[in-house]
């Protein structure tokens, strides 16, 4: 852990907080940015079973958020959509009985 710490954009005066060096201090005296850069430079580990998954993963999402969620209005959505999609052309027009592709032996 101590090794990802240097990576920081500026310098801390350590020496001033004495010869135990608390975390949550030097936490504090980063900036928002670099505290996200720190946490992504911990996520590079995707198998580390102690950060939170959330963690684990580089995707931040920068949106602001839409609002509540509406289940109804969402489903409507989806299928007005699916309904004003033209269907796309069969490659292999469809004949009764006749088996398209591979068939499945196990």
């Amino acid at each position: 852990m101590g090794s990802r710490i240097c990576l920081l954009v500026r310098p801390i005066d350590t020496a001033a907080m004495g010869d135990e060096v608390d975390l949550e201090d030097l936490l504090s005296v980063l900036s928002p940015e670099e505290v996200a850069a720190l946490v992504d430079e911990m996520a590079a580990d995707p198998d580390d079973k102690h950060m939170p998954a959330s963690v684990r993963t580089a995707y931040r999402c920068e949106k602001e958020p839409t609002g509540e969620l509406n289940r109804d209005s969402l489903i409507n959505c989806i299928n007005e959509i699916a309904l004003n999609t033209p269907d796309k052309e069969e490659k292999v027009k469809y004949e009764p009985g006749v088996k398209r592709g591979k068939t499945f032996t196990p």
